[in-house]
């Protein structure tokens, strides 16, 4: 509440700026959660993206700035009226950008294939942490030949389709051989009291 003041005079100001604030925070947290879904271990996350000490810093200050992408802008005025962004001279790289993205990365939705024939013994138990029972084990995870076997897939139970380890049929002896990895992992992750 004690920045109300100063909030408020910039939206009075430059009708974009709470649209500013709310796309930088969702940038940040988008950031946030794909660096979650791809770090095998906790620690690998990225909280740094999630401070806001600089950016409040900056709007305190009167100095925060965030380029809109023409999309939002276009929803915030009238079709006729484009606001034009005061903070970025290259709107025109920021709309081919967002071009790009959207043609060449889907949803996440999209990017996910989800296991839907687990094999149960292997799927990441409740109170399991991923990084503490298998990542620090990877070396020794059995392949089907030269193919590693995809433990996000297998483990977690769904993993991006443009992984190139094993999400189908394993062999018989790998499966069996990934059955006594993960079974050792397991055990060798278990206090010891």
């Amino acid at each position: 509440m004690q920045n109300k003041f100063i909030y408020d005079s910039l939206q009075a100001n430059k009708s974009t700026f709470f649209a500013k604030i709310l796309y930088s925070i969702d940038a940040a947290v988008q950031t946030h959660l794909e660096s979650c879904m791809m770090s095998d271990d906790r620690i690998d996350v990225d909280d740094g993206c999630l401070d806001f000490n600089n950016d409040q810093t900056a709007v305190c200050c009167r100095q925060f700035a965030c380029s809109l992408p023409p999309t939002i802008l276009k929803k915030l005025t009238n079709p006729e009226k484009v606001i034009h962004n005061d903070d970025d001279d290259d709107n025109d790289s920021a709309s081919k950008r967002l071009k790009k993205k959207r043609r060449g990365n889907e949803d996440i939705d999209d990017k996910v294939f989800k296991n839907n024939s687990p094999t149960r013994a292997w799927l990441l138990h409740k109170d399991e942490k991923f990084g503490k029972v298998f990542h620090k084990h990877i070396a020794s995870c059995p392949k089907d030949g030269e193919q590693p076997i995809c433990l996000r897939f297998w483990i977690k139970g769904s993993c991006f389709k443009n992984c190139k380890n094993i999400h189908g049929k394993i062999s018989q002896d790998a499966r069996s051989a990934f059955d006594d990895w993960v079974k050792s992992c397991r055990l060798n992750s278990k206090p010891d009291f």
